[in-house]
């Protein structure tokens, strides 16, 4: 019976998200929180989707010639150094 709510309710945020324009965590993560879920299982769920969603789009845009690889890869190379470097800074001061 969960499977099913989660299923219904997934479907009715990625409406919603789609209506309003904005990420799909901005409607999921509150979401999950008010169902239970603890704030770090939420917030990597929420992150998960939007992974799977960055993806898609990435692809398609790939297909489109969308995309302009110099500033792609340097935005890429910093996304990631700062994610890296973030927690590092954070924990260890």
């Amino acid at each position: 019976m969960d499977f099913v709510l989660y299923f219904l309710l997934g479907c009715l945020i990625s409406i919603l998200s789609g209506f309003f324009g904005v990420g799909g965590g901005f409607i999921l993560t509150p979401v999950l929180l008010l169902i239970g879920f603890s704030p770090i299982s939420a917030i990597i769920t929420s992150l998960f989707f939007t992974v799977g969603t960055s993806f898609s789009g990435i692809f398609a845009h790939i297909r489109l010639k969308n995309i302009v690889w110099r500033q792609g890869i340097i935005l890429g190379i910093s996304g990631i150094a700062s994610t890296l470097a973030a927690p590092i800074r954070f924990l260890y001061g």
